[in-house]
C-alpha cells in the first residue's frame, strides 16, 4: 500500500466514510478488492452499527480531486 486518503467534508472536517487507498501494484489492488467488497466491517465499538464495505477501482472523476492536491503546481482544465 502506497497511500490512503479519508475524505473530509469541507465545513465541518468531518470524515465522509469515504477513502482512497493507493497500491504500488494494480494485483495489491484486486486483491483488496476481492477481499473486502461486500465485506462486514464491525464499527460497535465506536458507538456504530455493522456495515458493509463496498471496494472497487475508482473511475477518473472521483481520482482527479485527489489527484490535484497532489500536484505542487496548478493543473489547467480544458474548457470547450
Amino acid at each position: 500500500m502506497e497511500r490512503v486518503f479519508l475524505f473530509l467534508e469541507r465545513k465541518t472536517k468531518r470524515k465522509t466514510g469515504c477513502a482512497t487507498v493507493t497500491y504500488f501494484k494494480s494485483e495489491d489492488a484486486s486483491c483488496a478488492i476481492e477481499l473486502f467488497d461486500r465485506s462486514e466491517f464491525d464499527s460497535t465499538e465506536h458507538g456504530s452499527h455493522p456495515f458493509i464495505i463496498k471496494v472497487r477501482i475508482a473511475t477518473p472523476e472521483e481520482k482527479n480531486p485527489f489527484a490535484e492536491k497532489l500536484v505542487s503546481r496548478p493543473i489547467l482544465k480544458h474548457q470547450d
